[in-house]
């Protein structure tokens, strides 16, 4: 990860987890027509997620610390994708950026 960018060839599950801080956005990009996130997030946590250059999409975390899929769409076309997170209020620990 470079600059808050993921790339497709990164291996985050093999080394932990990366941490998107308050306030800030990480980017990652991949070829495929779905994609999956899987992180922990503290309860209430708040961010928002952008497909290529669509609508923010915001979201909430309900549970507590604990992995769980954070978002998915399963509905993209074949293709170069890129996704944007946004945590707003606290930080969120992604482990896994699925794609297919």
């Amino acid at each position: 990860m470079t600059n808050g960018i993921i790339e497709e060839s990164d291996t985050i599950g093999k080394f932990g987890y990366v941490v998107c801080s308050k306030n800030s956005t990480i980017t990652y990009s991949f070829t495929g027509t779905r994609i999956a996130i899987f992180g922990y997030a503290k309860k209430d946590s708040d961010f928002s997620v952008q497909i290529d250059s669509g609508k923010w999409i915001n979201l909430k975390c309900l549970k507590s610390e604990e992995l769980n899929i954070l978002f998915s769409n399963i509905d993209l076309e074949n293709g170069n994708h890129t996704i944007k997170i946004k945590c707003k209020n606290k930080n969120v620990k992604f482990s896994c950026f699925a794609n297919g």
